[in-house]
C-alpha cells in the first residue's frame, strides 16, 4: 500500500467517543465543512445542508427533536435519547439532503466521510451518530424543531460528533478482516 497523508488520515481515523473541552476554531470548522461540499454527488446536485449545532440551545432542539423512544428491537436496552451527551463533542453536524433529488443519500454519505477524513487529517475526531438521523422527527412533537435543524424539503440522512479528542493520537484501529476483496 502507498502511504501518504491521505491514506495515514484515513487508516487513523476512529469513532472517538470522548472529547476534551478545547473548542473547536472557526478554521477547522471551515475546513471540515468545505471537505463535504467538495465530495462526489450525482450530477454535481450538490443537494446536501450541513447544519452546524454548536450552542446548549440547539443541542436541546436537536435532542428534542428525537420525541418519545420508538419501538424499534434495533435499539435494544440503549438509553433514550441515544448520544445524549454528545459523547462530550462541542458539535454535531447535521448532514440533510433534498428529498426531491436524485441519489441524495448517496452523496450526502460520501460528504460525510470527506467530512470525517478532513477532521481527522487536522487533529479533530468524529464519531457517527446513526441514530440522530433515524429516528428524527417522528412525531408532533419533535416535529416542533424541524424548521430550525432541517431546511424545508429537505431530511436528515446523517449526523455525527467532532471535536478535540481527549487523548490526542486516538486509538489503534482494529485489524480489518480478510476476504473482503474479490478479483476477477
Amino acid at each position: 500500500m502507498i502511504m501518504n497523508e491521505t491514506t495515514k488520515s484515513i487508516i487513523e481515523r476512529y469513532s472517538c467517543r470522548n472529547y476534551s473541552d478545547q473548542p473547536v476554531t472557526e478554521k477547522e470548522l471551515e475546513t471540515v465543512l468545505e471537505a463535504g461540499k467538495y465530495a462526489p454527488n450525482a450530477k454535481n446536485n450538490q443537494a446536501w445542508h450541513f447544519t452546524v449545532i454548536r450552542t446548549e440551545e440547539g443541542k436541546e432542539k436537536a435532542l428534542r427533536s428525537m420525541g418519545d423512544r420508538p419501538d424499534d428491537p434495533m435499539l435494544g436496552n440503549l438509553p433514550w435519547p441515544p448520544d445524549a451527551d454528545f459523547w462530550g463533542a462541542p458539535l454535531m453536524i447535521i448532514v440533510s439532503g433534498d428529498k426531491n433529488a436524485r441519489f441524495v443519500e448517496e452523496g450526502v454519505f460520501i460528504a460525510v466521510g470527506y467530512m470525517m477524513l478532513a477532521a481527522q487529517s487536522i487533529g479533530l475526531g468524529t464519531v457517527w451518530s446513526t441514530s440522530f438521523s433515524k429516528f428524527m422527527f417522528r412525531g408532533p412533537e419533535s416535529c416542533k424543531y424541524k424548521d430550525e435543524l432541517v431546511p424545508e424539503g429537505y431530511k436528515p440522512y446523517a449526523a455525527f460528533f467532532l471535536g478535540h479528542p481527549a487523548v490526542p493520537g486516538g486509538k489503534q484501529q482494529k485489524p480489518r478482516r480478510d476476504g473482503v476483496v474479490r478479483y476477477l
